[in-house]
């Protein structure tokens, strides 16, 4: 399942196996926009950089078009001498939570899970440093140890000096950095892709066998032309006028849903079953005019198994929305205490007979309503990470849906959320037009065939299954081998 068909047939029909390797551009190819611009802004919120250094930074930002990469990045390392190394590392966190962590391209998403799926390796090589690149690459699930970056140098006590290991992750310096890491590992360039959109990382993009150019800049996009490199088109994350006039229409819907609703009541129905109505109208109402299309595989899992235990990765504010619509009646939901005051949605939820508990504390003791429910033969949903995740990786799973269903004898059903996050991402209130959300049905689990009672080792397998689908598992690389002279990294005078 592939939301971009076009973007990855290349991929989907091409060459399999570790041996072939994939390297992203950071900046304007797997993340819409430049990571350093709101690296900037929340160091001056957390006071690690006086206001009076911003115009200057943004400055050489600006003019780095005309001199280069090199001397901008320079000069912003030198800059930090005397900054804490962990006063960085948690402005990176707090960068991609607050920001980064919405603006992955699902394009990128996609390629890096074809890829995976071949068996590929994927590696970011970026001129950012690793406080920038590590969370995105942990988002996509890339080791850490597969982000080339520029590597700054902290002394002792845990200070930057200012100084950098050579060579920097720059021009050149990504072609070397690329190819010691081959070395290392396996593979060579002319087996390799390269994703950037900058002229800059043409030193790398002109001895991979397959340079692939995205939302090049104009010089790029000559080169490119001129060398018959494929140029990638990406349609960018940020919501736009569009998006805003088809929320409205959205919510508009409604109006419509509520009437459906209503009339159930009318007509003798429960207000479980006026709400269930209520969502499956604004799915096909609702969802259209907000221009966001729904593709489901493995329906049928969810009509095979009622009632049932259904557990679902939780991505965006959408998935509520979502799973009422696919389960439609005869439901209900185990929810967290939050919710119940929720101003927009509590009362729905209360009015639905969702089941409210406390993630922190409480114990099974709290679930004797659920398996209650289960019992009267409601089916239950439950999203186990127990909060929504901050991007497509599902956190851990709690107990809770696997206790229920092992003691309500009912089976569990795992319904995978692949990308409801790029139609409403996290923070934001606009539904991104032109979005496709998928879901996939797995068939249900009988936890009757459970070998063992080990809830944690059961929740834990069903994770790992749910990354697998998701794309975030990949063949077995072959081990590493490392070569004498392999190591190039010297220190910046």
């Amino acid at each position: 399942m592939s939301l971009f068909p076009a973007l990855t047939r290349e991929i989907d029909v091409g060459p399999e196996g570790p041996d072939h390797v994939a390297f992203f551009d950071l900046d304007r190819t797997l993340i819409d926009g430049y990571s350093v611009l709101p690296f900037l802004a929340e160091a001056v919120t957390t006071g690690l950089l006086r206001p009076g250094k911003v115009p200057g930074q943004i400055r050489a930002l600006l003019e780095s078009g005309q001199d280069g990469l090199g001397p901008l990045l320079e000069r912003m390392i030198r800059s930090l001498h005397g900054t804490r190394e962990a006063d960085l590392a948690a402005l990176g966190e707090r960068v991609f939570e607050r920001h980064l962590c919405s603006r992955i391209h699902p394009e990128a998403r996609s390629l890096v899970r074809a890829h995976r799926l071949r068996g590929h390796r994927v590696v970011i090589v970026t001129s950012a440093t690793r406080y920038q690149a590590e969370p995105v690459a942990r988002a996509l699930g890339i080791d850490p140890e597969d982000v080339l970056c520029t590597r700054l140098v902290v002394n002792a006590a845990g200070y930057f000096t200012g100084r950098w290991l050579l060579p920097g992750c720059w021009n050149e310096g990504k072609r070397m950095l690329a190819r010691a890491w081959l070395r290392r590992h396996g593979g060579t360039l002319e087996d390799a892709w390269f994703y950037s959109d900058s002229h800059e990382d043409v030193a790398l993009l002109e001895r991979v066998g397959r340079p692939r150019v995205v939302d090049p800049d104009n010089r790029l996009a000559a080169r490119a032309t001129a060398e018959g490199w494929p140029i990638l088109r990406f349609r960018g994350r940020r919501p736009n006028a569009e998006s805003l006039v088809r929320t409205g229409l959205s919510l508009s819907g409604f109006y419509g849903s509520a009437l459906a609703g209503a009339g159930r009541l009318l007509r003798g129905g429960s207000v479980r079953e006026a709400l269930g109505d209520a969502v499956a109208t604004w799915g096909r109402i609702g969802m259209p005019l907000a221009g966001v299309g729904l593709r489901v595989r493995g329906e049928q899992h969810l009509r095979a198994a009622r009632p049932a235990v259904v557990v679902f990765n939780h991505q965006s504010a959408l998935d509520a929305l979502l799973i009422a619509r696919l389960l439609r009646r005869d439901f209900t939901a185990l929810c967290k205490r939050e919710l119940e005051q929720d101003p927009l949605f509590g009362a729905a939820f209360r009015a639905a007979g969702a089941i409210f508990v406390d993630r922190e504390s409480g114990g099974f003791a709290q679930l004797r309503p659920a398996l209650a429910a289960l019992r009267d033969g409601q089916t239950l949903a439950v999203a186990p990470e127990g909060a929504r995740s901050r991007t497509t990786m599902p956190g851990p799973f709690k107990r809770g849906a696997f206790y229920l269903a092992l003691r309500a004898r009912v089976p569990l059903v795992p319904v995978v959320i692949h990308n409801a996050v790029d139609a409403l991402p996290r923070g934001s209130f606009l539904l991104r037009a032109g979005t496709t959300i998928e879901l996939e049905v797995l068939p249900p689990i009988d936890p009757r065939s459970w070998p063992n009672r080990d809830l944690a080792a059961q929740a834990d397998s069903l994770r790992e299954r749910y990354l697998e689908v998701l794309g975030f598992r990949s063949r077995p690389a072959a081990p590493d081998t490392v070569a004498a002279g392999d190591d190039v990294l010297k220190l910046a005078s």
